[in-house]
C-alpha cells in the first residue's frame, strides 16, 4: 500500500496540480531546486546521489524540460534523462516498487493522424522525444518495472500553462492573433485535474496494472473551438479574422506551383489526435467532459 510520495516538479505548471491532488491522500515529501522542497536538487547539476530521510514508497517523477528552442540538447539530456536514471537507480537501491512518469505524445513525431495509440511506431524527431523514450526505456528496465506507470500527455490545459498554450494565450492576449476561420482541425487536449485524479487513484490500488498510456480529454476540439474559448476567458479581441479556405489555397499554389514548404501548416491545418481507450478500459480512467466551463473552469483553477 502507498503511502508515501517522492514527488519532483511540484512547484511546476503539472506538478502543482498533482501535488495539490496528491496531498489530500498521502504524504508527500518534494524533491526539487526550490527552497519550499524537502530535498534540493538541481537536476542541471546533479550527481545522482540522495540520501532519503523518510521512508518512501512510490516516486511520481513530474519535472523537466519542455520541448523548444530555449533549452539546449545538453540541459534537456541532462535535466530530463539523466535524473530519470539517478531516480530509477534510487527507486531500486531502496526498494520503492511504484513508479509514475510523465512522458508526451511528441515521441510519436507525428503532425497529423487520429487515434493514435500506444504501440504506434515512434518517430523521435527532436531531442526532446529522444530524451522522453529513452527515460521510459530507463523506467521498464528496472527491477519493479512491474509497478510502473508512463504517462503520455498531449496538450495539457491547466492554470498558468507553458509551452504551445501559454503561447497562443499569448498571441489572443497580445491583440495580434489572426484568427483563421473554419479551421476545424481537431487537438487532443487533456485536463491537468484528471491527469492527477488518474495518478491519485493509481496509487491507491493495490493491485496496480502497470504500463504505457496516453490520456486525454476523450473528444479533441477543434482548433477554432480552443481560440474561441481562450478570447472569452481574456477578454481579448481577435486582430483580423481570416476564412482559413483562402490561406489553404494560397498554402497549396505555394506547395504545388513553387516548390514552397510550410512545415508550420501540419501544426495548424491537420487533425492530431490520441487514443486514450487503453488508459479507459484497462486502468479504469475517467475524464471530465470536455465542454467550455470545464474548460475554462481548468484555465482558472487553483485545484
Amino acid at each position: 500500500m502507498v503511502k508515501s510520495i517522492l514527488l519532483t516538479g511540484h512547484t511546476g505548471f503539472l506538478g502543482s496540480v498533482i501535488y495539490k491532488s496528491l496531498i489530500k491522500e498521502f504524504v508527500v515529501y518534494t524533491l526539487g531546486r526550490s527552497e519550499d522542497s524537502d530535498y534540493r536538487v538541481d537536476f542541471l547539476n546533479w550527481d545522482g546521489r540522495l540520501e532519503l530521510k523518510h521512508s518512501i514508497d512510490a516516486i511520481v517523477h513530474v519535472a523537466g524540460l519542455a520541448h523548444g528552442k530555449s533549452n539546449s540538447d545538453s540541459a534537456m539530456t541532462k535535466v530530463n534523462l539523466e535524473s530519470t536514471k539517478y531516480l530509477t537507480d534510487i527507486a531500486d537501491k531502496c526498494q520503492i516498487s511504484a513508479f509514475v512518469f510523465i512522458s508526451s505524445t511528441a515521441i510519436y513525431g507525428r503532425e497529423y493522424g487520429l487515434e493514435i495509440r500506444e504501440a504506434e511506431k515512434l518517430q523521435l524527431r527532436t531531442n526532446f522525444a529522444q530524451t522522453k523514450f529513452h527515460s521510459e526505456n530507463c523506467i521498464l528496465n528496472r527491477d519493479k518495472a512491474k509497478n510502473s506507470l508512463i504517462i503520455r500527455l498531449p496538450l495539457v490545459i491547466g492554470p498558468n500553462p507553458i509551452g504551445n498554450l501559454r503561447k497562443l494565450i499569448s498571441s489572443i492576449v497580445s491583440g495580434k492573433h489572426i484568427f483563421l476561420k473554419g479551421n476545424e482541425a481537431r487537438k487532443s487536449v487533456v485536463m491537468a485535474s484528471d491527469v492527477a485524479s488518474f495518478i491519485s487513484n493509481w496509487l491507491k490500488n493495490d493491485e496496480k496494472k502497470s504500463g504505457v498510456v496516453n490520456l486525454t480529454s476523450g473528444e479533441a476540439p477543434t482548433f477554432n473551438w480552443i481560440e474561441n474559448l481562450i478570447r472569452q476567458n481574456t477578454g481579448s479581441k481577435f486582430f483580423f479574422v481570416f476564412p482559413v479556405g483562402l490561406i489553404w489555397k494560397a498554402i497549396v499554389f505555394l506547395k504545388h506551383r513553387l516548390g514552397i514548404s510550410i512545415p508550420v501548416i501540419g501544426k495548424i491545418f491537420y487533425p492530431l489526435t490520441f487514443s486514450d481507450q487503453l488508459a479507459r478500459d484497462e486502468f479504469n480512467y475517467q475524464s471530465k467532459e470536455l465542454n467550455q466551463t470545464n474548460f475554462i473552469n481548468e484555465l482558472n483553477s487553483n485545484h
